[in-house]
Order: structure tokens, then sequence, then C-alpha cells
């Protein structure tokens, strides 16, 4: 039974820590995708100007 209870508690120890770095993901990625796509909107008339 020891054994069940340690894997328990390490699957919730580094679920919560997945989930810790997601949130952080999260909050940095919102910013850069919106830089993305300004960067994507600003090459688009330069593709569409070329023969």
């Amino acid at each position: 039974m020891s054994f069940f209870k340690k894997l328990k508690d390490r699957l919730f120890k580094s679920s919560s820590k997945i989930e810790e770095g997601l949130d952080a993901i999260v909050e940095d990625g919102g910013v850069e995708e919106e830089e993305i796509q300004e960067e994507v909107l600003a090459s688009e008339p330069i593709e569409e100007q070329l023969p």
C-alpha cells in the first residue's frame, strides 16, 4: 500500500508542477502571439505584390 501512496503523491506533485508551468506559458504566450500576428500582417502585402 505504501507503494501506491508514494506513486499517488508523486503524480499529484508532478501534475501541479506541470499546471504551474502551463499557467506561466499561457501568461507569457499571449503577448508573443500578438507580436507574431502583427509581423504576419505586415508581411502579407509584400507577398501579394510578387508576380
